[in-house]
């Protein structure tokens, strides 16, 4: 039943995709001509115009897409679970967690999926497939460089989670809003606004604990400060951003298993 719910959630948010990635695969053609008729004729100014103004373009239709992605997804989650269908939803012959987790999967899978497009459509306007592995060794040559090794495995392993605890999170704050008295959503926003001070307040006390721990003493000593600078710049990084992958993990498990508990025993529908 698991795997029909993910199914149902998937099919009812593809066909705004694919028109988002069709729209995207018409700029993306418009570029590739645009700059082959720039590298024929170098000397036009109006063909370098019209390629910089497709350019730009399609960065700002990639973001829209992006955006666009996410808050359809926080949409389906709200009219489906919290909402008018929620009664329908949650008749259903399945557990909340499934219910929820359906939700969460099919959000992650489209951004992956959008994120994916987005590369390839840019790789076709651009004829060159292997940009990305390009920018990939450029920057882990200047960071290996400085010794910092794991600097690209964890900025690829943050990628990865961020999405997971973002999509987390927004349905824990559409949970927990959704049972306030007034305006649901404007408490949902004021719920994920405070949870977001407390994650703030949180990793910044991890990062300096981990430094006490790590240097003896806190970053904002001169001591310390002068360490970061001169001997330890590298385990520094390792903290922060090792923290940042911590604190996603924790605040994904948290908003995950408190939204689950909501459901089951706190609902609230409006």
């Amino acid at each position: 039943m698991f795997g029909k719910l993910i199914k149902y959630d998937f099919k009812s948010l593809l066909k705004v995709h694919i028109g988002m990635y069709l729209f995207m695969l018409v700029e993306s053609f418009a570029l590739l001509l645009s700059e082959l008729l720039r590298k024929n004729y170098p000397d036009n100014v109006f063909s370098t115009m019209f390629g910089g103004l497709l350019i730009g373009m399609f960065i700002i239709t990639a973001i829209i897409v992006l955006i666009v992605s996410n808050v359809m997804c926080i949409l389906r989650y709200r009219k489906n679970v919290l909402k008018d269908e929620g009664y329908l939803t949650h008749t259903l012959p399945v557990e909340s967690w499934q219910i929820h987790a359906s939700k969460l999967v099919i959000s992650v899978v489209y951004f992956y999926i959008t994120t994916v497009v987005i590369y390839l459509m840019a790789s076709f306007a651009m004829l060159d497939i292997g940009w990305g592995a390009d920018i990939y060794v450029l920057i882990n040559g200047e960071m290996v460089s400085e010794g910092m090794t794991a600097f690209m495995p964890f900025l690829i392993i943050c990628l990865l989670i961020s999405p997971i605890a973002f999509y987390c999170q927004i349905f824990m704050c559409l949970c927990l809003g959704y049972r306030m008295s007034g305006n649901k959503d404007v408490m949902s926003f004021v719920v994920y606004i405070v949870m977001n001070v407390v994650t703030q307040i949180l990793s910044f006390g991890l990062i300096i604990i981990a430094s006490i721990a790590q240097f003896g003493g806190s970053i904002f000593s001169p001591e310390v400060l002068e360490m970061e600078m001169t001997e330890a710049p590298v385990l520094y990084m390792d903290i922060v951003m090792g923290g940042s992958i911590v604190m996603s993990i924790l605040l994904a498990t948290v908003c995950y298993l408190l939204s689950v508990r909501t459901l089951k025993k706190k609902l609230s529908l409006e």
